[in-house]
């Protein structure tokens, strides 16, 4: 017996029909969900906010940054500095806090800030977690495993602090500067406003407002640089005046007047510089007298499990003739020593054995300093340079020089150790292997220009050099 026509092709066109419903459901609810992520501003943060961070794209900026070789060699330092904070947030969440689970949950753009000492972010998620909340947890506002929420105008802000969330709540909509690049991190303060873009070398433009404003002093000079084949500081600041270098001393000092590790070796060194007759005031009103100069902390004896750091100073000689070396003072008070160093003629002053000894020399350019006589052997070597960039100051980090000692420090439990208040297992998990990644980066340059408002910052944080050999 034969079926009749078509009983096979009912079923078959029903199945054909669902499966195109769903697509068009699914994609309905894709457009949907798109434009429940977009935002209207950048959202709702406390007022009187310290700090704040914004991303306009957030999975987009993690992903570029992975992309650079700086990123590839950064992140398994990151991720095991980080496995705390994703350890919290899975176990609170549910969710392993990656691009693609935080762009599918919260959206792309994220607003961070801290506040009263507690930190929260402004989300705009999607459909899906919409749905969840409205199902799982309901209302505008609650606690969820300890992270308190609140929802206003489709932006959801979410903190371990309940005072923070009422805050943001209660506030205004933020209002940031000019629109952020996908790939591009915000950073603003009280008195500045950083952009780090997600792009090889990691460019960055800070502004700081409220800067001293010091007397005009002409056009711009050629700022001396120190580095080469024999020496390569870890850390160089470089200014037009002796004004502007010390302003800057300044404001970075009140920047890390936060970290104790600061504060102790701030101590440490006032102490001493007062004990050899050379406070900041006296110095200072000397080497006003000269022009461009550049102070930079360089290391020797590498080896050796306590790091043996060594100061320089090269400054131009002023215009009003003074044959006074800014040192003088120190030296004279001290039992010399003539000094000889190819070809460089001046005085040592031993002050702590060989781990500390004033070398001062000069040319009919430049007096020099140091604190240890192989630097002083190193710099006398080297042909004097200058700074490509037309700037009115110039920061340089070479990030091997700089994290090479500090990794040794962390390893110590002693005095020596700035961070020796926090447990070793901590230092030596989390801390070590952030410093060894950074051994592997370039170097950071960083050019000051002065303006009517403030103080205007760019440059790169990952320079990619060659070695010192």
């Amino acid at each position: 017996m034969s079926l009749p026509r078509g009983t096979f092709r009912l079923p078959v066109a029903r199945g054909w029909l669902l499966l195109l419903l769903a697509l068009i459901g699914a994609a309905t609810a894709s457009v949907y969900d798109r434009r429940l992520k977009e935002s209207p501003h950048a959202g709702f943060i406390p007022a009187d906010a310290a700090v704040v961070v914004a991303a306009r794209d957030l999975p987009t900026c993690w992903d570029a940054f992975l992309a650079l070789p700086t990123g590839r060699t950064l992140e398994p330092g990151l991720r095991v500095f980080f496995q705390d904070f994703e350890r919290e947030v899975r176990l609170r969440t549910g969710i392993r806090p990656t691009p693609a689970r935080w762009s599918t949950w919260l959206g792309r753009a994220v607003l961070a800030a801290q506040y009263e000492g507690a930190w929260g972010v402004c989300v705009r998620p999607g459909l899906l977690l919409r749905a969840a909340t409205a199902v799982g947890l309901g209302g505008d506002t609650g606690n969820y495993n300890g992270i308190y929420y609140a929802w206003r105008d489709g932006f959801l802000v979410a903190s371990g602090d309940a005072a923070w969330v009422a805050a943001a709540r209660n506030a205004t909509p933020h209002s940031g500067d000019a629109p952020l690049a996908v790939d591009a991190l915000a950073l603003d303060w009280a008195d500045g406003h950083a952009v780090l873009r997600l792009e090889p070398g990691l460019p960055v433009a800070i502004a700081l407002t409220g800067a001293e404003r010091l007397p005009a002093s002409g056009r711009r000079p050629r700022l001396p640089a120190v580095g080469g084949e024999t020496l390569r500081p870890m850390l160089s600041l470089s200014a037009k005046s002796y004004d502007l270098l010390a302003a800057i001393v300044r404001r970075l000092d009140r920047a890390a007047s936060v970290s104790t590790p600061w504060i102790r070796g701030r101590q440490r060194l006032v102490t001493a510089l007062h004990a050899w007759g050379a406070g900041f005031d006296p110095l200072g009103r000397r080497l006003r007298r000269g022009g461009a100069l550049v102070l930079a902390l360089t290391e020797v004896d590498s080896g050796k499990p306590v790091p043996t750091p060594a100061g320089l100073l090269v400054q131009e000689r002023g215009d009003d003739g003074s044959t006074i070396h800014p040192l003088d003072g120190v030296v004279a008070k001290a039992t010399t020593l003539p000094g000889h160093w190819a070809g460089l003629e001046g005085a040592q002053v031993p002050l702590l054995g060989p781990a500390l000894v004033l070398c001062t020399a000069a040319t009919p350019e430049h007096w020099y300093a140091t604190s240890r006589e192989r630097v002083m052997n190193a710099l006398a070597t080297l042909p004097m340079d200058h700074e490509t960039q037309e700037a009115d100051a110039a920061l340089r980090i070479y990030w091997p020089g700089l994290t090479q000692p500090l990794a040794r420090l962390l390893l110590r439990s002693d005095s020596w150790n700035p961070y020796a208040d926090l447990n070793p297992q901590v230092r030596e998990q989390k801390y070590l292997p952030i410093a060894r990644a950074l051994e592997a980066l370039g170097e950071a340059r960083l050019y000051l220009r002065e303006r009517p408002d403030g103080w205007r910052i760019e440059g790169m944080l990952d320079a990619r050099v060659l070695p010192a050999s």
